[in-house]
């Protein structure tokens, strides 16, 4: 693989006078979660949510490699997904992200690919991403609005470089 060339960017930070007051409120807008009782409300390591179109929560529960779609209040709607190498499982299920539609797709840097589901939780399709080889370690940054996606892969530190201090790893970025 030859160089790749990168061009950098310095934006200015705004003035502090010009940025929006916010402020994060005592008690949680939605809670959803519990450590015993329904199986469906027992999360662990949830590692991405996000709020689809339709007001719906969806939970990447990287435990049990599903996704966990729950209403607005709460109530567990659907789970899809699951632990593994098939259609719609994962081995580690990293990202989820709203996708055309009423779809969400759930994102495996392990296994390099996505799997598409639609509202209702029914798998429709399981696409492999590739990202240069197995060595590079991809992550999905997010969508585009007509349904494509950004993806980073780190270039591996070469072993013959020893650490010394700071250093600097090359990232590729596309969008697929």
């Amino acid at each position: 693989m030859g160089p790749i060339e990168a061009i950098i960017v310095e934006n200015a930070s705004p003035a502090v006078d010009s940025r929006l007051e916010w402020t994060i409120g005592l008690e949680p807008a939605l809670s959803i979660g519990t450590p015993e009782g329904d199986e469906a409300y027992q999360l662990f390591g949830v590692r991405d949510a996000a709020v689809l179109p339709s007001g719906r929560v969806a939970v990447a529960n990287r435990g049990t490699g599903e996704i966990r779609i729950f209403e607005a209040d709460g109530t567990h709607v659907v789970s899809m997904g699951g632990v593994g190498d098939g259609p719609g499982e994962y081995r580690a299920l990293e990202d989820i992200e709203p996708w055309v539609g009423d779809s969400i797709i759930g994102w495996d840097p392990r296994q390099q690919r996505i799997s598409v589901f639609d509202a209702d939780g029914e798998h429709g399709r399981t696409v492999r991403v590739r990202v240069f080889d197995d060595s590079f370690s991809p992550e999905l940054l997010g969508m585009s609005p007509d349904g494509r996606m950004l993806i980073r892969a780190g270039f591996p530190q070469r072993s013959d470089t020893p650490f010394r201090g700071m250093f600097r790893t090359d990232q590729a970025y596309g969008l697929v």
